[in-house]
């Protein structure tokens, strides 16, 4: 999968780890709320999306389950994770502890959700 996208990146108040990842988000409010807001076109090229069944099947083959810490679910099975309802709403929390993982397999990027907006993790 691959994505081709006008974003937005706040910054200011988010801490980019090591520099070896950076957020964006097609909301400029969601942006904002990190700081100032600057427009950036990205072209990611094999992306993990925490909404593809194939993709997050192929994460919990390696990682044996998924855990959310914000509704302390626990995820076994994508049909666990799918019935959840996170998909589209909040799956940063369940991957936030995989990002190293994801990096290491063979995407380059991944669509998480905050709050219901759609964001983008571009690794470098």
């Amino acid at each position: 999968m691959d994505v081709s996208k006008l974003v937005y990146h706040g910054s200011n108040k988010h801490q980019i780890e090591n520099n070896s990842v950076v957020f964006y988000s097609e909301s400029k409010l969601f942006a904002s709320g990190y700081g100032n807001v600057t427009e950036h076109n990205i072209e990611i090229i094999d992306i993990f999306d925490t909404g593809n069944k194939e993709h997050v099947e192929d994460l919990l083959s390696k990682v044996g389950y998924l855990f959310d810490g914000y509704s302390k679910q626990e995820f076994e099975t994508w049909q666990e994770y799918e019935a959840a309802n996170l998909i589209a709403s909040d799956t940063w929390e369940t991957f936030e502890d995989h990002i190293n993982l994801i990096k290491g397999m063979r995407y380059n990027g991944m669509i998480i959700y905050e709050g219901g907006y759609k964001n983008y993790i571009v690794f470098m």
